[in-house]
């Protein structure tokens, strides 16, 4: 059985699922730039720090879609 949300909790759920996700997108800049830090400083090949940045924004990007879509 689902629940219609009134105008003013859709308004609140909106701000929460906006909190939420910028908490997430935080999380994915904070270690992409990390990625970032460390390819500069160790001189890591540049397909490397590219693979592994891909693979972290790939992971954040997934987790953010299976929380987050159709809510």
């Amino acid at each position: 059985m689902y629940h219609t949300l009134s105008k003013r909790e859709k308004k609140i759920a909106r701000e929460c699922i906006d909190k939420g996700l910028n908490s997430a997108f935080t999380r994915a800049l904070d270690e992409a730039g990390s990625a970032l830090q460390e390819w500069h400083e160790k001189n890591i090949p540049v397909a490397d720090a590219y693979h592994k940045l891909y693979g972290i924004i790939d992971k954040h990007n997934k987790a953010i879609a299976r929380r987050y879509d159709n809510i």
